[in-house]
């Protein structure tokens, strides 16, 4: 039985991969698995998963706390690839144990009180599109309106559609966001279709000119944007010329906590809210019944408007 076995095996357990099937884990998902395999295989054991022992699981481990130089959140999360993929080896019959099944690594000591990123004040927010406003690259210019007029998340953002854009009878501007991971341009939305939603734009939006995107034909609005991670580092070093950064406390994230807290602050009702990101609603019957508020814009957009994001800095 090979690490290759294993992970074709781990794919099928859970329905297979979603960018060609609709269902299963996506590429991104699978990444964190091949490289716990490779990481493995080069530090630790070239035996086949079938001849590893208690003492290989032990090894890998030392290795990762002591010479891998990963965060022990990206460890535990290694961990846990090669417990899992070593857990359906068992289940299906292709190895007889699984020597990593009891170990752990576990969370530092006052570390979870240093984690979770803090959202920008708004002199900050002010500072960083003061900055943006006059941006020549689309993406790196609009996509900071689109997170703090929406609270979505960066990846959702870049995978917008021209055909995504639409306008309801009343006038209203909205963003169709829907997960369809084998249309011809995907949309892959975190948790899936529960995180469908028509999401109304906020006047800083259209002032903006995110409308004029809209089209018939499909095409990305970002057709040049870049990955997560590398736009994240784009906006990491404009952080650090704003004298804003702070490590593991202010990124590009933060921009979706600053965007909840101006919807609190304004008293917007957290089924409002929850709405707008695509989050579940606290009322059973209100996630389990209905279209939802989630797809209704028209209401919707009248509790975000109350939201005064006029003092956001924008290109004249």
């Amino acid at each position: 039985t090979s690490w290759r076995d294993l992970f074709l095996s781990w794919l099928q357990s859970t329905g297979g991969v979603l960018e060609q099937d609709g269902y299963g884990v996506s590429q991104k998902r699978q990444r964190p698995y091949r490289v716990a395999i490779a990481e493995f295989q080069k530090n630790l054991s070239g035996n086949p998963p079938s001849e590893l022992t208690i003492t290989d699981a032990r090894g890998y481990i030392s290795w990762l706390q002591e010479s891998s130089g990963l965060s022990p959140r990206t460890q535990q999360g290694r961990l846990i690839c090669l417990k899992n993929l070593l857990k359906i080896g068992v289940q299906r019959g292709l190895v007889d144990s699984n020597p990593f099944a009891e170990l752990a690594i576990n969370t530092p000591a006052g570390l979870s009180d240093e984690q979770g990123y803090r959202p920008f004040t708004k002199q900050e927010l002010i500072t960083v599109f003061e900055t943006l406003k006059d941006e020549g690259t689309l993406h790196y210019r609009l996509v900071p309106y689109i997170l703090i007029a929406t609270g979505c998340r960066l990846n959702e953002a870049v995978q917008l559609r021209t055909t995504d854009i639409k306008q309801t009878e009343a006038g209203i501007w909205y963003i169709d966001w829907r997960h369809e991971p084998t249309a011809s341009l995907p949309v892959m939305l975190k948790t899936k279709a529960k995180n469908n939603r028509c999401c109304p734009m906020h006047p800083l939006l259209v002032e903006a000119g995110l409308p004029k995107y809209q089209s018939k034909t499909a095409t990305r609005v970002f057709t040049d944007a870049p990955s997560n991670t590398a736009f994240s580092q784009w906006f990491k070093k404009k952080l650090i010329g704003l004298e804003i950064w702070e490590k593991k406390k202010t990124v590009l994230h933060s921009i979706r906590g600053s965007a909840r807290d101006l919807w609190r602050a304004a008293g917007m009702p957290q089924d409002y809210r929850n709405a707008i990101t695509g989050h579940q609603s606290s009322e059973i019957g209100e996630s389990a019944y209905g279209a939802g508020l989630r797809q209704m814009p028209d209401v919707v957009f009248k509790e975000l408007v109350k939201i005064d994001l006029s003092w956001v800095p924008q290109e004249e």
